[in-house]
């Protein structure tokens, strides 16, 4: 399923369809720019609403957390093909405004009428726990719930994808990367936690639905 087929079976009734329909060629043409991500923002949306039903969020953060998730990369739009689809390191300057594409997004966001509400959870999908994230800089609660969220799941499906860069990750790999990185406070321990036994429990979404 495809950025396309995820937004209109999230378009269940005529409200949220109508709602959706206006980011359609949005997503539409980042999907078609990048193939090595693409997919990445549907896994992402994916394992961000199973999270939030988890952690018995309510209905409507579930669906909020699901768009913020197809949404959260949006702003790569704004970044030159030398640097997002470059294969090998990335200098100092390149990251930077790789790590631009946060701000990008959430200005995208923000502009969109029905979905303008999602920015700050798009913006700060990067920020770490520990304070050493970006763009702000913010640490523990400070970040938004939804945007701790998407920290943790984003970071999984990037391992676990393939990149322009490197092959995929197999789970335990992916895993214990990421144990390394919780060491160093990056992510909300609640959220890690909780999240870890669900990939256990249900295994990677993108192979599971192949």
């Amino acid at each position: 399923m495809g950025f396309i087929a995820a937004l209109i079976f999230l378009g269940y009734n005529n409200t949220m369809k109508y709602k959706t329909d206006e980011i359609l060629p949005l997503i539409y043409s980042i999907e078609i720019r990048d193939s090595y991500t693409q997919g990445h923002s549907e896994n992402v949306a994916y394992y961000a609403r199973e999270m939030a039903s988890v952690m018995n969020l309510s209905k409507e953060e579930c669906e909020n957390i699901y768009i913020a998730g197809l949404l959260h990369d949006v702003g790569k739009i704004g970044i030159p093909d030398t640097v997002l689809l470059k294969p090998g390191k990335l200098e100092k300057d390149e990251y930077d405004l790789i790590k631009f594409h946060s701000v990008l997004s959430a200005e995208i966001v923000e502009k969109l009428p029905h979905f303008s509400y999602l920015q700050k959870i798009v913006r700060h999908h990067h920020e770490d726990f520990n304070g050493q994230g970006y763009p702000d800089g913010l640490v523990a609660d400070e970040i938004p719930l939804l945007s701790r969220i998407l920290s943790v799941v984003d970071v999984f499906d990037a391992l676990t994808t393939r990149r322009v860069y490197r092959a995929s990750m197999g789970i335990d790999t992916a895993l214990e990367i990421m144990k390394k990185m919780q060491k160093e406070g990056k992510f909300d321990p609640n959220i890690y936690t909780i999240f870890i036994s669900f990939i256990k429990k249900n295994g990677i979404y993108k192979q599971k639905n192949a």
